[in-house]
């Protein structure tokens, strides 16, 4: 997934340029191969997990971040935008090389906070699953989970409109409304 930012759009870790007139072009990975983890850091309830995001974690992730990379900076030196900008800062127009543009990449990347899957649904037979299919965290009847941590892989996109699919399936759950879903038919016509 392509970001373009109408301004010069630096996170609070990069120093060095003040905001202001340009454009930033930023890659997303959709579909990371790599699994990260969260673990309790010990048993006091007030303390906060341990979160391994394990990003880059699998070398294909690195291999299509870079391409991304490669895909932006091919589409700012394109016609009409190429006439439009006058330098590119960051990493900067000096900084071809893959090894040199990974280190880039792996400094500047973000998860795109759409984390999934920490409290991942599904069948009993899975070892991963916690959560029941009405979404009960497995050995504790009354304790539901219903957010995007439920999803088992993430979506490539935006994971408001999933979670408002899964809390509105919740509060029917909650509510012991039973939703009726007719069955489709689908006919082949052969001509």
């Amino acid at each position: 997934q392509m970001f373009c930012v109408p301004t010069v759009y630096l996170d609070r870790d990069v120093m060095g340029r003040d905001p202001g007139h340009g454009v930033t072009i930023n890659s997303l990975l959709l579909r990371p191969k790599a699994t990260g983890r969260v673990t309790l850091r010990d048993a006091h309830p007030a303390s906060l997990p341990v979160i391994d995001t394990q990003i880059f974690g699998h070398p294909d992730d690195l291999a299509r971040t870079l391409a991304g990379f490669h895909f932006a900076r091919g589409m700012i030196a394109a016609s009409p935008i190429a006439d439009m900008i006058e330098q590119e800062i960051f990493p900067g127009a000096e900084v071809t090389g893959d090894e040199a543009i990974a280190a880039h990449c792996k400094r500047m990347v973000k998860t795109g906070y759409h984390p999934v899957g920490t409290c991942r649904m599904g069948h009993e037979q899975d070892p991963m699953a916690v959560v029941t299919a009405d979404l009960r965290v497995r050995g504790l009847g009354k304790l539901r989970v219903v957010d995007a941590s439920v999803m088992p892989n993430i979506i490539s996109g935006n994971t408001n409109a999933a979670v408002m699919a899964v809390a509105h399936r919740a509060a029917d759950l909650i509510a012991g409304r039973e939703r009726v879903v007719e069955e489709t038919r689908c006919v082949e016509v052969l001509s």
